[in-house]
C-alpha cells in the first residue's frame, strides 16, 4: 500500500490535490489567530520596554491606551491570513454569508449613527465618548468588510458587504475631516 505524504488532517484526492477536513480547517484558522496574538503581544512588550527607559510614569493612562491601539493594529494585520483562510473555508455556506452581510450593514449603520452623535454632541459627554470608541473601529471594519466582500460567494452578499464597506469609509473619512477642520 502506498503511503500518502499529506499531513495529518488532509485527505489526498487526485494526484497533486489535497482536501482539508473540517477539523484541519478549524485548526489552521485557530493557529493563525494564535500566531497573530503572539505577534501582537510581542509588539506591545517591545514597545513597553522601549518606553520604560524614558520614565514616563506620569502618563501611564495614555501609554496604556496607546498599547491597546498598537495591540489591536498589529493583531488585525497579523490575523489577515487567518481571516482570509476562514473566509475561504466559509464560501460554501450561504447562511453564514446572509447573516454576516446583514450584520455588517447593521454595524455600518451604527457607525454612521455614532459619527452623527460624535459630531453634534459635546466633547465631554458620555455619548460622544462612547461614539468615539465606535469610530475607532471604522478602519478595521472597513478592511474586514472589504476583504469579506472579495471572498463573498454570491452577488447579493458582495453588494451588501461593499455597501457596509462604503459606510465604514464614510464614517472614518467624516471623522478624519472633522478632526482636521476642528483643529486647524
Amino acid at each position: 500500500m502506498k503511503r500518502s505524504l499529506a499531513p495529518v488532517g488532509f485527505v489526498p484526492l487526485r494526484h497533486g490535490e489535497i482536501s482539508v477536513k473540517p477539523l484541519g480547517k478549524i485548526s489552521l484558522v485557530i493557529a493563525g489567530y494564535g500566531l497573530a496574538l503572539a505577534m501582537a503581544a510581542t509588539a506591545v512588550a517591545c514597545h513597553i520596554m522601549a518606553l520604560s527607559a524614558l520614565g514616563l510614569k506620569d502618563y501611564s493612562g495614555m501609554n496604556a491606551f496607546g498599547d491597546f491601539l498598537l495591540f489591536m493594529g498589529v493583531f488585525w494585520l497579523a490575523a489577515s491570513p487567518a481571516n482570509v483562510a476562514a473566509l475561504f473555508f466559509l464560501r460554501p455556506y450561504p447562511a453564514f454569508w446572509r447573516v454576516f452581510s446583514s450584520g455588517a450593514v447593521v454595524f455600518g449603520v451604527i457607525g454612521l449613527a455614532a459619527f452623527a452623535v460624535w459630531f453634534v454632541a459635546d466633547a465631554q459627554s458620555t455619548a460622544a465618548g462612547l461614539a468615539f470608541f465606535r469610530l475607532l473601529a471604522a478602519p478595521l471594519a472597513f478592511i474586514g468588510f472589504l476583504l469579506s466582500a472579495c471572498f463573498a460567494p454570491n452577488r447579493r452578499a458582495r453588494l451588501v458587504l461593499f455597501s457596509a464597506t462604503a459606510m465604514e469609509a464614510t464614517v472614518f473619512a467624516g471623522w478624519l475631516i472633522t478632526c482636521l477642520v476642528r483643529n486647524s
